[in-house]
């Protein structure tokens, strides 16, 4: 019968029920943590308990071990105290230390290693500190160690500021956070502080709180700076008016603005006093701009006159022509243009220029120096509306092959057109066609676009489903767990023709104790298909094994030798049995219930005293060692 923990000492099967109920533990975060540098892991028993007493009241403490009295105190609530065991520089004598309050059984805890570790809380007691013989002081259990971060209060907002009338740089004059941790703060760090000048744009100020294990929280905050003040443009200009020269352009002179800004500003501008200008409209602009980007303009016109636009004469009205071959050439007579100082002609065609079919506008453009602009716009039309004819178009074919592929023909189709420019098909007659269905299409266009389309489908079937070789067998195992790696040799299959699809239901591996079907289905893309079946069944053993408590050797063939039922099927076990002093009297490996087994005869050959002993099984499974251990009454 398994068991966690239990109490090696001479008492009735009531009160070791008693003492393992007042022995239970829990885990939970402590500030008793050691750092991960300063604790190691617990070797060759505990020789020394550091505890805090959890009651409520003062009371006497006594604490001991299978020797004897290790501790005895009046001890007041929540008091550190200290003690080691029976033997100087030793582990506590026996398997446990036991306490009481008062006269009264309080907690048993552990002395050997595996379970014990600080913040562990044991009745009435909770474990502060602990030093193992051989691996120096005990650390907290990963459920112990102390993880919660300080918290972080009255972390402040994001903070906006404005610049003042003056100054690029502003101080953010936040209230600082404080921060509290369930434990201890270490640290509490900021990146800035309250009193720094900070510069315009976004600063990200960020504190930091530390506590005693190095668990961390941050508060972040940003303080933007901004400065929304555009500069200031005085004394701006206003429009000027001048005619032009006889160049049809003009020098023009003003008196230049002046800027001022809260913290710097720099002026720039479009043109200086005393440039020459064409003639027309142009703006001068002046731009102040300080260091945030904020601007201000400044802006006037300086008109050059000239309000006389080109005139065109003699422009032509649209033409409507129909095409007689593929594209057509068209003529007309060229219009006219005036303007008072020059004029530039230009035309998007000429004539006798060829057009295709549709509309193309035609344009003259007159533009004189100031830049006034004069258009003559007319339409070339030709016209094209006729579909290119396809003749002959097949119908759809279907094919039957015992290969992969097959050649199709046909008579291919005519097209024709008045002005046929392209007539293509997806395949020719005598083209090779894979499985399944290919549809061809020819296609006829003409120079207007006009297009016509001529279809049909090829389709090409095969009756030949693919090949499977290697399909394994049922497979059967059996294991002591849950589940077992299972593997097999993959079945192949080849396809008649086409590309090979494989659906496969379960791949090797972890596979739950039961019977799970295995299907590998083989496909050439079409319907024909393959399918390779088989189980893969898991049988799960049973693990467990049961210690007797009682041994009578007295020969009357009734409880003459102990017995450890299922034994047997752990053949790599070693069991131990020791009396109340923690002296050996039977020790053997691969017990078995037959040939080794414990008749009550102890290391002198002789029969062992009646009494109570007690026993450790250690039986070993895959690399992993399960222990029992328990007492045994021998009666004679």
């Amino acid at each position: 019968m398994w068991t966690v923990d239990r109490q090696l000492s001479m008492r009735t099967i009531a009160s070791l029920s008693f003492i393992v109920l007042i022995s239970f533990y829990v885990h939970g975060q402590s500030c008793d943590c050691p750092a991960l540098n300063t604790c190691a892991t617990c070797e060759g028993g505990i020789m020394s308990l550091t505890l805090r007493f959890n009651g409520s009241t003062p009371q006497t403490i006594i604490a001991s071990d299978v020797q004897g009295t290790v501790f005895s105190q009046i001890v007041n609530p929540n008091t550190v105290f200290t003690f080691s065991g029976s033997l100087p520089n030793d582990k506590f004598v026996g398997a446990n230390v036991n306490l009481s309050v008062n006269g009264s059984p309080n907690a048993v805890i552990p002395s050997n290693c595996g379970t014990v570790f600080v913040g562990n809380v044991y009745g009435s007691f909770t474990i502060v500190s602990a030093l193992s013989k051989n691996g120096g002081p005990l650390c907290c259990s990963a459920a112990s160690v102390e993880t919660t971060p300080p918290q972080i209060l009255n972390c402040p907002s994001n903070i906006s500021i404005n610049l003042s009338v003056s100054g690029c740089e502003v101080a953010g004059g936040w209230t600082p956070p404080s921060a509290t941790d369930n434990c201890t703060v270490r640290s509490l760090t900021g990146t800035h502080s309250p009193t720094d000048l900070l510069p315009i744009g976004v600063t990200t100020v960020t504190y930091t709180a530390v506590d005693n294990y190095n668990n961390s929280s941050t508060c972040t905050f940003t303080v933007t700076v901004t400065d929304n003040a555009p500069p200031v443009i005085s004394g701006c200009p206003g429009d000027i008016t001048i005619e032009a020269a006889s160049s049809c352009q003009a020098v023009v002179s003003w008196a230049a603005p002046a800027a001022s800004d809260n913290c710097t500003a720099a002026l720039s501008s479009s043109h200086v006093s005393g440039s020459l200008f064409n003639i027309g409209t142009t703006a001068v602009t002046y731009t102040a701009t300080d260091p945030s980007g904020n601007s201000a303009t400044c802006s006037f016109n300086v008109i050059v006159k000239d309000t006389s636009a080109p005139v065109f004469t003699n422009c032509p009205a649209d033409i409507t022509i129909a095409a007689t071959g593929c594209d057509q050439i068209v003529s007309w007579v060229p219009p006219a243009v005036t303007d008072n100082c020059s004029a530039t002609v230009t035309s998007s065609h000429s004539p006798g220029s060829t057009f295709t079919r549709g509309t193309t506008v035609v344009t003259y453009t007159a533009t004189d120096p100031a830049g006034l602009v004069t258009t003559c716009a007319f339409n070339i039309i030709v016209t094209d509306t006729t579909l290119p004819l396809i003749t002959g178009c097949p119908g759809d074919i279907n094919l039957t092959v015992k290969g992969c592929e097959s050649i199709a023909s046909w008579t291919a189709p005519v097209a024709t057109d008045n002005c046929l420019e392209l007539f293509r098909s997806t395949h020719q007659p005598g083209s090779v066609f894979a499985l399944g269905t290919t549809k061809v299409t020819y296609t006829a266009t003409d120079k207007a676009g006009n297009t016509t389309t001529c279809s049909f489908n090829v389709t090409v079937k095969t009756t030949e489903a693919p090949s499977i070789t290697g399909c394994p067998e049922d497979i059967t195992l059996h294991t002591f767990d849950d589940s077992m790696e299972v593997s097999w040799n993959i079945p192949q299959a080849t396809p008649f023709c086409g590309d090979l699809i494989s659906n496969v239901s379960h791949q090797p591996g972890q596979f739950s104790a039961g019977t799970t079907d295995i299907v590998y289905e083989f496909s050439d893309g079409t319907k024909n298909s393959s399918a390779c079946k088989f189980n893969v069944t898991i049988i799960k053993d049973d693990l467990a094994f049961e210690a007797s408590k009682v041994i009578t050797p007295n020969g009357d063939g009734i409880n003459d030798t102990w017995m450890l039922t299922n034994i047997e099927k752990f053949k790599d076990n070693t069991v131990l049995v020791v009396d109340r002093w923690g002296n050996r009297v039977y020790h053997s490996s691969g017990y078995d219930n037959a040939s080794i087994q414990w008749s009550g005869i102890g290391p002198t050959g002789s029969r062992v005293p009646v009494g109570t002993y007690f026993y450790t099984v250690d039986v070993r499974v895959k690399g992993t060692v399960i222990r029992d251990s328990g007492f045994i009454e021998v009666v004679y």
